[in-house]
């Protein structure tokens, strides 16, 4: 097969193979005419920053732009919408069959939206994808972790107890990593795996400084937060040794192409190979397409002509995205069936 023939068959898999993604924040998937229209209808101002287009130069002003989202989407059935969307695109770009939501429940309930509403929302619209689609989804309750202290962390796990709803699931950290060390929310997320949730964990995120979010940060997750698997964890590549340790503990880490810092992006991607040559359990991701201007096919694309990967790697991390998502293991072997169909009909 000549070079240009195997970059079109790489291509055509990206675009058709069944995936799984397993790091997507809800508010991050937001159609910028859906986040428009629903402002308008609830009288909520845009700033500059969201009028035409999503426009950020820096992690700051990104996570400025994600909480106008929250503010503005506070009707469950537009919550219901988002969530709904969120599952068609990924579905319409590359084939995703099952997206884990990230989903920050505090930025709806800080606009006046209580908690179960917001879940009440959000699931309906899984639900109804599920149903018109085809498509599967999981939530995890993500923390933000700049503005929640020790106790108010341990209260969000107990409503998400509570709420009792198998598609709410997992629990997990988001914001600046350097804002909330990992070890402030050691009892809440004991307290979460003691009541049968999942847990996952933003690590070594280098939108930040090593500094504000270091190597350790990863076997804080693991011994301290009990996490199963993490998301990012670029800067462990500053450290070999607890590179090295994670690779021996079979970790998978969810990876992201792009970031909201433009700046960091070649070096993002460059850190992702010598996390995949160190030995780590990749999966693929987008993070917040919509508001990074990118598609799921995009993350893949991206990543893989830069890599020089092909169908092997391509393979691999897929079946990592199923095997390490919180399917249940029926549908997880039916899903990672329809992946080795989806092979074999390439070849």
């Amino acid at each position: 097969m000549t070079a240009d023939a195997e970059r079109a068959l790489l291509a055509q898999a990206i675009a058709t193979v069944p995936k799984a993604e397993l790091h997507c924040h809800y508010m991050g998937t937001v159609r910028h005419a859906t986040l428009v229209e629903i402002a308008g209808a609830t009288g909520i101002e845009l700033p500059p920053s969201c009028r035409d287009g999503y426009r950020f130069a820096s992690f700051p002003e990104f996570l400025e732009v994600f909480d106008t989202a929250g503010r503005a989407i506070t009707r469950e059935e537009d919550l219901a919408r988002v969530a709904y969307e969120a599952l068609e695109d990924g579905l319409n770009d590359a084939n995703v069959i099952h997206r884990e939501l990230h989903v920050e429940v505090q930025a709806h309930v800080r606009a006046g939206v209580p908690f179960r509403r917001v879940l009440d929302g959000v699931t309906a619209g899984i639900r109804r994808a599920h149903r018109t689609l085809g498509v599967t989804s999981r939530v995890l309750v993500a923390l933000d972790r700049g503005t929640t202290s020790a106790e108010e962390a341990v209260e969000f796990v107990k409503q998400t107890v509570d709420y009792g709803d198998e598609l709410v699931c997992g629990l997990a950290l988001s914001g600046a990593e350097g804002d909330g060390p990992p070890e402030r929310f050691a009892a809440a997320f004991q307290l979460a795996e003691r009541e049968g949730l999942r847990r996952a964990n933003h690590v070594c995120e280098d939108n930040q400084s090593i500094e504000r979010a270091p190597a350790a940060n990863y076997l804080t997750s693991r011994d301290l937060l009990r996490c199963e698997r993490y998301d990012h964890g670029n800067n462990l590549v500053s450290d070999p040794e607890v590179l090295a340790e994670a690779a021996r503990d079979g970790a998978v880490f969810n990876v992201v192409t792009f970031t909201s810092a433009e700046g960091r992006r070649a070096s993002r991607r460059a850190s992702i190979r010598v996390m995949k040559d160190a030995g780590l359990r990749l999966t693929v991701n987008s993070d917040d397409p919509a508001m990074f201007g990118v598609t799921v096919r995009d993350c893949y694309q991206t990543l893989f002509d830069e890599s020089g990967w092909g169908l092997h790697e391509l393979r691999e991390m897929i079946e990592n995205g199923f095997e390490a998502s919180w399917l249940s293991e029926t549908e997880r072997r039916a899903a990672l069936a329809r992946v080795d169909a989806a092979f074999t009909a390439l070849a």
